[in-house]
């Protein structure tokens, strides 16, 4: 086993394992396999994104992913850069074992080195208690499903 920053050459697994995730939690993925590549990418390329894997027996079976963002209402903000941590998921072999804890955790540091001095993410319910443990506090945010 062994963690390390991901490459170019690792995102066709990062989109294998982010369309595994939304196929578990029951979630319609509106890009195709192609624009995902794209994406990836594109902010690869930019230094707006960046995921550490897990790789075993040379195949990534965990990630999680760093994004540098600055949307609408933050970008008003005086620091408007904000990082977003994304695109956890455990391949389910290898779960229960502190990997997405490690990787989460060397994203938020990825970011801090980035100058973020706030870090958003979107948790399921299962996942708040980790990210609780790691600092996170719940927000103000709220949803509202249209459909």
């Amino acid at each position: 086993m062994n963690y390390q920053y991901a490459k170019h050459d690792d995102i066709p697994h990062i989109i294998q394992m982010k369309q595994a995730m939304f196929e578990e939690a029951g979630v319609a993925m509106g890009a195709s396999t192609e624009q995902l590549l794209k994406f990836y990418h594109n902010y690869y390329d930019e230094e707006k994104a960046f995921h550490f894997i897990l790789v075993v027996d040379e195949s990534p079976v965990a990630m999680a992913g760093g994004f540098l963002k600055m949307d609408f209402p933050f970008c008003l903000y005086p620091n408007p850069m904000y990082g977003f941590v994304g695109d956890v998921f455990v391949m389910p072999e290898y779960r229960r074992q502190g990997h997405a804890r490690i990787l989460s955790n060397q994203v938020i540091q990825q970011l801090k080195q980035q100058g973020v001095d706030t870090i958003r993410l979107l948790a399921s319910d299962t996942a708040k208690p980790l990210y609780q443990q790691l600092g996170f506090k719940d927000s103000d945010m709220m949803v509202m499903h249209t459909k």
